[in-house]
């Protein structure tokens, strides 16, 4: 006699056993796919290596309040306008003068009276800050740079050093 093939048991089985089958089969495609987004990632930021640089900027409030974005990849000949710009996500007023661009506002915080935004070069050579030589349009970035935007108190020239 022959035995029943609608055994509940049996169709569950080969249901269960075609699952896992398509279940190993994905998770390998996927784990695939995975380690091949990898390669890519790698070879995207080496690519941006050769072409670009990291830099490190620092925005401090009054308040202080301090944003720090590290190791922010940038184009060779972006200048510390373009980075603060980019860093801000565009929340950046500034107007031209002398030939350079002199940053007014940041993140929505602008400059009256005696207040202003100045921007600090960090001399790793001496460890110390140092004020910028040049306007924001004007300064070129460097492989490693570590730039900040200070807020404040600027009745007395030059400033304290942060």
């Amino acid at each position: 006699m022959l035995k029943d093939r609608s055994n509940p048991w049996i169709i569950a089985t080969f249901f269960l056993l075609a699952v896992s089958v398509i279940s190993s089969g994905v998770s390998f495609y996927l784990y695939q796919r995975a380690n091949a987004f990898e390669t890519l990632y790698q070879h995207a930021l080496d690519d941006l290596g050769r072409i670009g640089m990291k830099v490190d900027i620092l925005f401090k409030f009054e308040n202080g309040t301090k944003r720090w974005y590290n190791d922010t990849y940038v184009a060779s000949g972006w200048t510390l306008l373009n980075l603060t710009i980019s860093s801000a996500n565009g929340h950046v007023e500034y107007s031209m003068m002398y030939g350079s661009a002199f940053v007014t506002a940041i993140f929505g915080v602008a400059g009256s009276g005696n207040e202003a935004w100045m921007w600090w070069k960090f001399n790793q050579g001496s460890g110390s800050w140092e004020l910028g030589p040049v306007g924001a349009g004007q300064y070129v970035m460097r492989d490693g740079d570590i730039v900040a935007w200070y807020f404040e108190d600027i009745s007395s020239f030059p400033p304290l050093p942060p």
